[in-house]
């Protein structure tokens, strides 16, 4: 008598194998596709601190001793104004006064223990912002730029004691 062997367990393995390697191939897809975006919105993100960043420094080179000028920050929303007076200082910078845009480092108690938070948030600003090198910049704390609904973000510019000082209109 002969037996006929059953060959549909034969092609589970085929069949699995192909699954799985399409699941990959998808994966990559996926990761490759969102990091293009993400590049994409960063890239937008920087052009946009750029433009306020050209625009304050407009400001600072026509304003008077004693004057001052408030100027509308609306882009890159979320993100934030920094002054850079102190020993720490992006490289973009090139050891100057400067003043930079870009996202907030937040408090993170295990890298703290290597790297300060404001190394880390020069680092961020050389990585991943855009900043302008002024001459006169006196210290101001950091300022978001609020997002639509939060309303807007207004900056005082004024000079005085030959000092560019900054603050957020409330």
């Amino acid at each position: 008598m002969i037996k006929i062997k059953n060959k549909k367990g034969f092609l589970l393995a085929e069949e699995t194998l192909k699954i799985v390697i399409a699941l990959i191939a998808l994966g990559f897809l996926v990761y490759f596709l969102t990091a293009l975006y993400f590049a994409n919105i960063n890239k937008q993100k920087l052009e946009q601190a750029e433009n306020s960043l050209t625009r304050i420094g407009e400001i600072f080179d026509g304003l008077a001793e004693g004057n001052f000028e408030v100027q509308d920050i609306s882009n890159p929303k979320g993100w934030h104004l920094f002054s850079f007076v102190e020993n720490v200082k992006p490289n973009s910078c090139a050891g100057e006064n400067c003043i930079c845009i870009c996202s907030r480092v937040y408090d993170d108690p295990i890298s703290a223990i290597f790297v300060s938070g404001e190394e880390r948030q020069a680092k961020e600003c050389t990585d991943g912002g855009s900043c302008l090198i002024a001459e006169n910049l006196g210290h101001f704390d950091e300022i978001k730029i609020k997002n639509t609904d939060e309303g807007l973000t207004q900056v005082l510019i004024k000079k005085e004691n030959n000092m560019v000082l900054m603050s957020e209109v409330k």
